[in-house]
């Protein structure tokens, strides 16, 4: 396993724990971008990010992936302002 398929690995579990967690905020946001004519172009975003990085895979091939311990800190107290926002 090379050391960019762990990194995105990480990075697909932590994202995949913040929508499990916050499930229904994001049911809600998936729900709004799909239902109204004004936010339709979130829907976009996705695969536009996609493509972006497919266009640069030979500039990132060389990159070394770093982790930095301190977003997971902020992530962590984003989490907690917006559970006791929704509460």
């Amino acid at each position: 396993m090379t050391l960019w398929q762990r990194h995105l690995g990480g990075l697909a579990l932590l994202s995949a724990a913040i929508v499990t967690i916050f499930w229904r905020d994001a049911a809600d946001m998936a729900g709004i971008w799909w239902h109204s004519s004004t936010f339709t172009h979130c829907l976009l975003m996705v695969p536009m990010i996609g493509w972006l990085v497919s266009q640069r895979t030979a500039l990132l091939r060389p990159l070394t992936p770093a982790f930095w311990w301190p977003a997971l800190v902020w992530m962590a107290g984003a989490g907690l302002v917006l559970s006791l926002i929704t509460i």
